[in-house]
């Protein structure tokens, strides 16, 4: 008797590891990057047959369980649409439903990424309370959102936690605010299904989402292993997060990336442009594509170390010129002294949306490009800035008080300035022979020096004088 009951057990052991199980990620209400080849995968019993039939297609793909149980496929998709279905069998059948053909975002970063609608306020907030509105009478169905549950590894895993959901009113509250308002925009302008994979955790440094491997690149005296920035919450040991929640996505096919990160490396603006670099390279490695990379400037925020935001912000913007296939939102205009997380997110997913669609997806008439800091030049006294990606500049009359010049003593004094078509001319009394300029180089100062486009430019500096922290 006792041996009968053995056999039975194992017997329904087996069962149960015989049965195909798909990850997190593939299931029902999910968005396949549309016209592409994209990969089926899970895992089974070693040796099980697998076949997977999607029904917008007469064909099958099979493969064979390997001997470490997984197994995968590439199937086809067609151009933007659905609902379609697709059904994987092996010793059992799964259905899936409801699948769409559109374009698939990865969303990443700390906490301005990762805070929710309802974590900044909700719908019935001042700030959000005309989204909710709009919503009542806009069709949100063909956008779908996954959202990546936080966790630490420090070996790569393979699978992740988490469903796609349905863009509804109590799902798209619970979901990254930044990525939904940037999915919002595209699925307006494109108008055809949008996937979002938010996968982000607050406070985090960029060095826990690049592999570890890759530290040499950015890190090359192994000053990051010791955690600098670690907290109570996350150990901050390189790669833990990319472990963790990028990893088991790998497989997924995206279209591109947004960021928002790098308030935690604000001491660490040195090193940061070599960690940005490192990040897009190993992420587009993984993922073998080279996906447009797009991300946000931090915005302005009364940081106790002095300047550690403006010299951030600095380093961001020098990443925005040596990354490939890549732009940058500037927030220089919506932040707020005593919190780090400002709320108008709507104008920071369309910002980023503008980007996308003017480099992505070729919109030529899209104006997406902050005016730039080019040069500055010396007339008789005072200091002419050019900038690029304006014809036309507008200030406030605070704006134009943010502007500094310098004479060869380093010494910096308030300037007068004054836009004159697409430059601005600044002089001070104290300074009889200004030869650098700064303007709204703090941690905390809302600039709005638009474009024609109503973009906001960056604080910079003409100098390259050491900045004491």
């Amino acid at each position: 008797m006792k041996l009968q009951l053995f056999i039975f057990f194992l017997i329904c052991a087996l069962g149960v590891q015989a049965k195909v199980k798909l990850p997190a990620l593939v299931g029902d209400h999910m968005v396949l990057q549309r016209n592409a080849k994209v990969k089926v995968w899970g895992w089974a019993r070693p040796g099980e047959r697998i076949f997977v039939k999607g029904s917008w297609s007469g064909a099958s793909a099979r493969t064979i369980a390997g001997k470490d149980g997984k197994w995968n496929v590439s199937v086809r998709t067609l151009d933007a649409g659905g609902p379609y279905s697709m059904t994987i069998m092996g010793e059992n059948r799964i259905n899936i439903k409801n699948i769409l053909f559109g374009e698939v975002w990865f969303c990443s970063g700390q906490s301005n990424m990762e805070f929710t609608i309802k974590r900044l306020g909700g719908w019935d907030s001042k700030w959000y309370a005309n989204d909710a509105q709009k919503l009542k009478n806009y069709n949100t169905s063909n956008i779908r959102l996954f959202t990546v549950k936080r966790k630490i590894s420090n070996t790569p895993v393979d699978d992740c936690e988490g469903n796609w959901a349905i863009a509804r009113p109590d799902d798209i509250e619970n979901f990254s605010a930044t990525a939904w308002f940037f999915g919002l925009n595209l699925h307006e302008k494109l108008r055809i299904p949008i996937g979002l994979i938010s996968s982000s955790w607050g406070g985090t440094g960029a060095e826990v989402w690049i592999p570890e491997e890759y530290g040499p690149r950015y890190d090359p005296d192994g000053w990051f292993e010791s955690a600098p920035n670690k907290s109570k919450w996350w150990p901050g040991k390189p790669g833990v997060l990319y472990n963790g929640m990028v990893n088991p996505v790998l497989n997924y096919k995206i279209k591109g990336v947004i960021w928002y990160q790098g308030e935690a490396n604000r001491k660490q603006a040195d090193r940061y442009v070599s960690m940005m670099e490192t990040l897009a390279l190993s992420w587009r490695r993984a993922w073998r594509t080279r996906f447009p990379f797009y991300f946000v400037q931090i915005a302005p925020f009364n940081y106790k170390e002095n300047k550690a935001g403006a010299l951030l912000r600095e380093a961001q913007w020098e990443a925005s010129k040596v990354l490939s296939r890549s732009g940058m939102a500037v927030t220089m205009d919506i932040g707020e002294k005593d919190d780090i997380h400002p709320k108008n997110k709507q104008e920071v997913g369309h910002r980023l949306a503008l980007l996308a669609m003017k480099k992505t997806y070729g919109n030529a008439n899209v104006n997406a490009e902050s005016p730039s800091f080019r040069r500055v030049k010396q007339e008789n006294g005072q200091l002419r800035i050019y900038f690029d990606n304006c014809t036309k500049l507008n200030a406030n009359k605070a704006t134009l008080e943010m502007f500094e010049v310098a004479a060869a003593d380093k010494e910096f004094h308030k300037a007068e300035a004054k836009v004159e078509g697409n430059t601005i001319v600044v002089r001070s009394a104290m300074v009889k022979e200004p030869v650098a300029v700064r303007f709204a180089f703090e941690n905390f100062a809302v600039a709005k020096l638009l474009n024609e486009h109503d973009l906001p430019a960056s604080s910079f500096r003409s100098d390259e004088w050491l900045v004491e922290e």
